[in-house]
């Protein structure tokens, strides 16, 4: 029995709770994460997986962020990542494998963040105007 009487269940598995400030990241213990709407929240453990590791789902994450598979955190425009991740769309992504020229699916394929073209698309960089 729970002494905060809230009860996690979960398939394989099932902990204690209690309720936390969102706006407090430290009204939970280590290796909990507070989520929910506006300043209430519950305590919810998260995963061991690493920035930039492969997941499913967000509590497999130690960040309790799971975005387009990748296991990441927030970050604002002008923010610097940890570890040599990169800001795009406001998460912290490794950079691609693909350099500059190599054919591309998608942003996240690219070293440079960025894929680009009509038909074959190739690693780019960004257009800035001056």
């Amino acid at each position: 029995m729970c002494s905060s009487g809230q009860c996690i269940p979960l398939p394989g598995d099932a902990y204690c709770t209690q309720n936390c400030n969102t706006n407090s990241p430290s009204s939970c213990p280590a290796g909990y994460k507070c989520l929910g709407n506006s300043s209430n929240g519950y305590c919810l453990k998260v995963g061991d997986k690493a920035l930039g590791e492969s997941c499913e789902a967000p509590l497999e994450c130690a960040t309790a962020l799971c975005y387009a598979g990748v296991c990441t955190q927030e970050c604002g425009f002008n923010d610097s990542c940890p570890g040599g991740t990169v800001c795009f769309m406001d998460h912290c992504f490794p950079p691609g494998a693909k350099n500059y020229g190599e054919e591309c699916d998608g942003h996240l394929d690219c070293q440079t963040q960025y894929c680009a073209g009509l038909f074959e698309k190739f690693c780019s960089y960004e257009c800035t105007t001056t």
